[in-house]
C-alpha cells in the first residue's frame, strides 16, 4: 500500500535538513568554524554556538536555535521541523510574546507538563520544564561569572555585579537612593574607603584588601534592602542587582563602585565619589594614593546626590509563574538558580531592577 503520510513526512524532514544545510554554508560565508562536519545539515554543537554568536551580534537571543528570525537575518527562508521533532515555531528572538508559552500545549513539546502557563524569557526557554516541576537549583550549567552569564542570556552586557548599578544610568527601582540620602551613612563609607585605601596596594581585586572592613560593608547594604514586593512587578528581560552575604567580593565591590574605577584602573561610572582632606582643603581622591593613610571625606557630588551601586551579584527575570511572580535566574559559581521572588529576602535580596 501506497505510505503518502510517510512520503510527506520524509519530504518535510529533507526540506528541514536542506534548510539547515543553506544556513550553515551561510555561517561559513561568515566566517564561522562549523567544524570538519561543516554543511551536514545537523545542528550540532558548533553549528549551535556559531548560531548563538551570530544572533547575539544580530539581535537574536543567544540561544542558539535555528528559528524565523535567525533564518531572516541570515537571509534564507525559514522551514519549520514539523513531525520530525519538536513542533511550533522555535524562540529566537529577543520578542518577548515567543516566550510565553503553556507547558499543556501540545505545540511546545511539554505535554507532560500541568502547571499553567509561564511567562518565560527566550534565551532560557529550555528551561521551562525545570521550573515548572518548581526546581530551583541546577537549572542550566553557568560560566564562571555571574555578570558574563546575565551578558551571555539578555545578549548585552550590564557591566560587572556592582558597576551594573550606573553603566546604563540609574535604574528604576533602587534600594541604594536612600541609604546614601542618610548623612551618617556617607561619614560610614568614608571611613570605610578610607580603611580599604590605606592597606590595599592596588584596584584589582588582589590587591584590594579589606580586612576589617567587610562587616561594615554588609552591614550598609542590609540598609539598601527595600521591600521584596515591591519587585513584584518586574518584567522579564529585568535586570537586577542582588545582595549575597557568603561573597567574598565585598571590599572589591564598595571600593571600586566608589572609585568609578574597573579592576584595571579605567573608568566606568562619575567616580570617585570621595576627596582626600590635606591642610584644610580637599581634592579629588586619585590613583597614586592607594596605600596612603590620607584623610577620606565625602564628596560633594555624593552630597549632592550622586551615589554607586556596592552589591556583588546580578541576576535577570527569566520567567514569570502563572500569578504573575518573578523568577530570578542568576548564576552562582557555575550553578544557575531560579529562585522565585518569594524565596527572596534571606540567602539573596533583591537590591536594585531597571531593563535591560
Amino acid at each position: 500500500m501506497f505510505d503518502l503520510k510517510g512520503l510527506l513526512l520524509f519530504e518535510q524532514q529533507q526540506s528541514y535538513i536542506d534548510f539547515v544545510k543553506a544556513a550553515q554554508r551561510k555561517l561559513i560565508s561568515l566566517g564561522y568554524d562549523l567544524g570538519p562536519k561543516k554543511d551536514d545539515g545537523v545542528i550540532g554543537p558548533m553549528t549551535r554556538k556559531a548560531l548563538a554568536d551570530f544572533q547575539l551580534k544580530n539581535g537574536g537571543n543567544g540561544k542558539g536555535n535555528l528559528g524565523p528570525f535567525t533564518a531572516k537575518k541570515l537571509g534564507i527562508t525559514y522551514v519549520d521541523r514539523g513531525q520530525s521533532g519538536n513542533t511550533g515555531t522555535v524562540p529566537d528572538s529577543k520578542s518577548k510574546d515567543k516566550g510565553v508559552v503553556d507547558p499543556k500545549s501540545k505545540d511546545q513539546g511539554t505535554t507532560k507538563q500541568n502547571c499553567g502557563k509561564f511567562d518565560i524569557f527566550p534565551s532560557v526557554f529550555e528551561t521551562l520544564s525545570k521550573i515548572c516541576a518548581g526546581e530551583k537549583s541546577g537549572i542550566e550549567k553557568g560560566p564562571s561569572g555571574c555578570s558574563e552569564y546575565v551578558r551571555q542570556k539578555t545578549g548585552k552586557w550590564q557591566g560587572n555585579a556592582w558597576h551594573a548599578y550606573k553603566t546604563k544610568g540609574y535604574p528604576s527601582l533602587s534600594g541604594f537612593k536612600s541609604l546614601f540620602a542618610n548623612k551618617s551613612n556617607l561619614d560610614t563609607m568614608a571611613n570605610v574607603f578610607q580603611k580599604i585605601n590605606s592597606q590595599s596596594s592596588g584596584i584589582s581585586a588582589s590587591g584590594i584588601k579589606s580586612g576589617g572592613a567587610k562587616d561594615t560593608i554588609k552591614s550598609l547594604m542590609s540598609g539598601a534592602i527595600p521591600s521584596q514586593s515591591s519587585f513584584r512587578g518586574l518584567k522579564t528581560g529585568d535586570v537586577v542587582g542582588i545582595f549575597y552575604p557568603p561573597s567574598s567580593h565585598h571590599g572589591e565591590a564598595f571600593f571600586q563602585a566608589a572609585t568609578g574605577m574597573s579592576s584595571d584602573g579605567t573608568k566606568v561610572t562619575a567616580g570617585p565619589y570621595f576627596v582626600v582632606e590635606e591642610n584644610g582643603k580637599t581634592r579629588p581622591w586619585q590613583l597614586s594614593d592607594i596605600g596612603k593613610n590620607v584623610k577620606i571625606k565625602p564628596g560633594k557630588s555624593l552630597q549632592q546626590g550622586e551615589h554607586f551601586g556596592f552589591n556583588t551579584h546580578l541576576g535577570f527575570v527569566g520567567a514569570k509563574k502563572p500569578n504573575g511572580e518573578p523568577i530570578i535566574y542568576h548564576n552562582v559559581n557555575g550553578n544557575v538558580m531560579a529562585t522565585p521572588l518569594s524565596d527572596m529576602g534571606s540567602t539573596f535580596s533583591l537590591v536594585w531592577a531597571r531593563p535591560a
